[in-house]
C-alpha cells in the first residue's frame, strides 16, 4: 500500500549483504567537476545514493562499465522526474544485438530505458546492482526497477559520478561483490583499515609530524589502488592492509610520546590477521613500524631473514607486485 494506492514492490533479498567484499562510504557534494568514484574499478558492485536536489540542479548521472569509449548511463532529471538506464553507448553499434519483435513490443537495444520517480520528502534514493552483464536500478521504495541487459568490454570497469546544474549535496555506499575477481580476494579487513585511516586523514595533521602524516596519506593511496586493481592478489591486498595499518600505528606513536605497542611481525603476508600480537615497545618514534621483509616474489617472509622493510618499501613492494601481475596478465 502507497499515498498513491496497491504497487508491486521488488525488494533484493538481504543475501546481497553477505556478499559485499570491499565497501566505500562517503558524503559528498556532487558537481560536474569533480568525480568521487575516480580509480574504482568494477564490473561486480552494489551502489546506493541518496540525494537532495537543489534550486537548479537539472540532472544526477552515474556513468558504470565504462571504459574510453562506452558507458552504460543511470541518470535522474531533476526537472521531468525521470530516471533513465541508458544504453545507447553501451556498446558499438555493429556489436550490439539486432532490433527485433519481442512478445509483441519492438525491442531495441540501444536504447534509453525510462520510469517516473517522484522524489520523497525533496529527496532520491537509488539502489543499484551490477553484475558484468545486467543493471538493474531500484528507486521509489522498490516500487521501480529498471532491469537492463548488457554486454559490457572487458576493461570497461570504470565509474563517474557527477551532477549538472547546481551542485547537490549526497551520501552514497559502494560495495564489491565475492565474485568480482575470479580468486575471490578477501578485502574486507582492508575495506575497515581504509575507513580508518580515510577517517584519520579527514580530520587534518593536527600534532602529529609531518614525515608520519605523509607516510599515512602515500599508504592510504597505494591501498586504495591496490584494491581497486583487478591485478591484485590476495598476498597484495595483505601487504597493502599491513602497510597501512602500520602506518596509521607510526602516525599515532608520533602525536605526543615515542611509546608504542604494535604486533609483532608475522611468518607470511597470509599470516597477518592470524598472528599473536605480542607487545614490541619503541623507543622512538621511528621504531613505531615493525620490521617486516620481502622475498624475490614481493611476499613478505619471515622476519628472522634479517632484510628490514620500511612502510615506504612496503608500499613500493606493493606496487611492484601489482606491476608484476599486470605484465604478466598481458603477455597471457
Amino acid at each position: 500500500r502507497t499515498p498513491e494506492g496497491l504497487r508491486l514492490k521488488q525488494t533484493p533479498v538481504a543475501e546481497y549483504d553477505q556478499m559485499k567484499n570491499l565497501e566505500v562510504k562517503d558524503d559528498i557534494v556532487l558537481d560536474d567537476k569533480s568525480n568521487p568514484l575516480e580509480g574504482i574499478h568494477s564490473q561486480q558492485f552494489q551502489f546506493e545514493i541518496e540525494f537532495a536536489p537543489e534550486k537548479g540542479t537539472e540532472k544526477v548521472v552515474l556513468e558504470v562499465l565504462k571504459n574510453k569509449d562506452y558507458q552504460t548511463t543511470i541518470w535522474y532529471d531533476v526537472n521531468t522526474g525521470i530516471l533513465h538506464v541508458d544504453r545507447s553507448k553501451s556498446m558499438a553499434a555493429e556489436q550490439a544485438p539486432a532490433d527485433h519483435m519481442q512478445n509483441g513490443t519492438w525491442f531495441k537495444f540501444l536504447e534509453d530505458y525510462t520510469a517516473p520517480v517522484a522524489m520523497t520528502n525533496g529527496k532520491i534514493k537509488l539502489k543499484v546492482f551490477v553484475d558484468n552483464y545486467s543493471v538493474e536500478v531500484y528507486a521509489g521504495n522498490d516500487t521501480i526497477v529498471l532491469t537492463e541487459l548488457v554486454f559490457p568490454y572487458k576493461d570497461a570497469d570504470l565509474l563517474n559520478l557527477y551532477a549538472v546544474g547546481t551542485p547537490v549535496h549526497a551520501t552514497y555506499s559502494f560495495a564489491t561483490m565475492d565474485s568480482y575477481r575470479k580468486d575471490n580476494t578477501d578485502m574486507r579487513n582492508l575495506s575497515g583499515t581504509l575507513a580508518d585511516a580515510k577517517d584519520q586523514l579527514e580530520r587534518g595533521q593536527g600534532n602529529y609530524t609531518d614525515e608520519s602524516f605523509k607516510a599515512l596519506q602515500d599508504a592510504y593511496k597505494a591501498a586504495f589502488a591496490a584494491a581497486f586493481n583487478p591485478d591484485s592478489t590476495q598476498n597484495s591486498i595483505n601487504l597493502a592492509n599491513y602497510a597501512l595499518t602500520n602506518a596509521l600505528t607510526n602516525l599515532r606513536a608520533n602525536a605526543d610520546k615515542p611509546i608504542t605497542v604494535t604486533p609483532e611481525k608475522p611468518t607470511t603476508v597470509t599470516d597477518i590477521y592470524d598472528s599473536t600480537a605480542k607487545p614490541v615497545v619503541s623507543e622512538t618514534p621511528a621504531q613505531a613500524v615493525s620490521a617486516a621483509s620481502v622475498s624475490s616474489e614481493g611476499t613478505p617472509t619471515a622476519a628472522a631473514t634479517g632484510l628490514g622493510m620500511t612502510l615506504a618499501t612496503a608500499i613500493g613492494a606493493l606496487a611492484g607486485a601489482v606491476f608484476t601481475n599486470r605484465k604478466r596478465r598481458e603477455q597471457e
